[in-house]
């Protein structure tokens, strides 16, 4: 196994420096000051303008929408039923334009009250309209 050398590339460092600008720091830690990118590791004005974020395959992430996932511990806690389910809904039977508007309603009252952990009831839905 060969030994990495100590140094990042020019390129890497920009492609760190962009990820870094990004990254919150935990809390009751100050975020560390990174260094502008030096104009020459800036594209020139003859070269096209290409992110570096996508020349190394690495997405944007979108600001619009989070997906949180729950955590092992809080999924295990609700299947055996030791953390209670305190909302439900049902959209058996409902056409889509229906369901929608039912579940975005009961998500936003459930939101608003405080509610944490709810349960929605899907149907597999028709191809038949």
């Amino acid at each position: 196994m060969t030994r990495r050398p100590d140094k990042l590339s020019e390129d890497d460092r920009v492609l760190w420096n962009l990820v870094a600008r990004t990254a919150k720091p935990l809390k009751g830690k100050f975020a560390a000051d990174i260094p502008e990118i030096p104009a020459e590791a800036k594209p020139s004005q003859s070269q096209p303008a290409q992110p570096v974020a996508n020349v190394a395959g690495i997405a944007k992430p979108k600001a619009q929408h989070v997906t949180h996932r729950l955590d092992e511990p809080t999924l295990d806690k609700l299947s055996k039923g030791r953390l209670p389910i305190e909302g439900r809904v049902d959209l058996h039977g409902m056409t889509q334009d229906e369901a929608y508007s039912l579940l975005f309603s009961f998500l936003h009252r459930a939101h608003a009250g405080g509610v944490r952990y709810v349960l929605v009831i899907t149907g597999k839905g028709s191809s038949s309209g």
